[in-house]
This record gives structure tokens, C-alpha cells and sequence, in this order.
């Protein structure tokens, strides 16, 4: 796997583009951290599937859910990719143009506390990611 990393709150997704039958193919893996709050814990896929990927500034793929979870790592080239053929056509250079992948501000949990109040746990795109 090469191509773009996002670490991203616990997550850390990673994807690259290619050429197949002249569209263009996205492959893609994403990890999550081995120590999870009871709060957290089964939720990354459905964080993981709200993103997007994005080649010079356009969405390709908006759901990542075909992508495969592997161990945190601290390289994913290599690791074993599930892919997903877009309708986009390849075009000349898209090899180096910016890849991006976008996943949305989320509530992953709500926990209510009777009287006393409650808190929400909230996915953001940034922090330490999936670490090893």
C-alpha cells in the first residue's frame, strides 16, 4: 500500500490511486488502535465508511467502506488493500496529482448522565492515529 496517510483520532486510513481499464482504481487500508475506550470500541468502521477519497480536489469514492482493517503499522506500503474500481476515466498525470481522503466530523457515542449531564464522544480529523 503507498499513497496518502491520514492518522486521524484512533484511525489512520491510507489509500492510493492507480490506472485500470482506463478508469481510475482506489486501493485502501485503515487500522485503529489496539487500546479503545468501551465507548469507542466497534465503531471505527463506521467512521472509517462516512469518509471519502479525493484526487485534485474532486471526490472519487465516497464511501470507504470496501476498504480492509489491518493491524496498526508504521508503514502500510505493502499491506493487503481491498480496491474499488471508480467510474472516473484515468487521466494523463494523475500519478502525481494530490490524493486526499476526508472523513466528516462525527458523534461516534452520547452518554447520558441522568442529573448531572451527559458528554458525547466526537470524531475529528486530526490527532495521533492508529499508532503501533
Amino acid at each position: 500500500m503507498a499513497g496518502v496517510i491520514h492518522r486521524a483520532g484512533g484511525i489512520t486510513v491510507a489509500a492510493s490511486i492507480q490506472e485500470r481499464d482506463s478508469r481510475t482504481l482506489v486501493c485502501g487500508v485503515w487500522a485503529q488502535s489496539r487500546e479503545q475506550s468501551i465507548l469507542t470500541k466497534n465503531k471505527a468502521s463506521h467512521v472509517v465508511a462516512r469518509g471519502a477519497i479525493f484526487v485534485d480536489g474532486r471526490a472519487v469514492v465516497r464511501d470507504l467502506s470496501f476498504m480492509r482493517e489491518v493491524p496498526p503499522t508504521a508503514d502500510y506500503a505493502g499491506a493487503p488493500a481491498n480496491c474499488h474500481l471508480t467510474e472516473r476515466a484515468w487521466q494523463p498525470g494523475d500519478e502525481s496529482k494530490p490524493v486526499s481522503i476526508r472523513i466528516p466530523r462525527q458523534v461516534v457515542e452520547i452518554e447520558s448522565g441522568g442529573f448531572i449531564g451527559g458528554f458525547a464522544v466526537v470524531f475529528k480529523q486530526d490527532g495521533p492515529g492508529a499508532g503501533i
